[in-house]
C-alpha cells in the first residue's frame, strides 16, 4: 500500500508551500537577469544619441536662422 508523502518524509505542508514558492522565485529571479544584464550591458555600451541630437537641432536652428537673413537682407 502507498503511504502519505506527509506521512513518508515527516515534513509538514508548509515545507511543501516554502518549497515551491521559492523554485518559483528562483526561476522568475533567473529569467529576470538572463534578459536584464545583457540589455543593461547593451544600453551601456551604446553612445548616448542625446548629445547629437543636440547638435543636429543647433544645425537646424542656425540654418533657419541664416535663411531668415536671407530674405530678411533680399526684401
Amino acid at each position: 500500500m502507498m503511504k502519505d508523502k506527509l506521512y513518508k518524509t515527516n515534513h509538514k505542508t508548509a515545507y511543501y508551500v516554502m518549497r515551491k514558492t521559492l523554485l518559483s522565485l528562483a526561476i522568475f529571479i533567473a529569467v529576470g537577469a538572463a534578459v536584464g544584464i545583457p540589455t543593461t550591458l547593451n544600453v551601456l555600451s551604446l553612445e548616448p544619441k542625446g548629445l547629437k541630437a543636440e547638435e543636429a537641432e543647433k544645425v537646424e536652428t542656425s540654418e533657419e536662422s541664416s535663411e531668415l537673413d536671407l530674405y530678411s537682407s533680399s526684401n
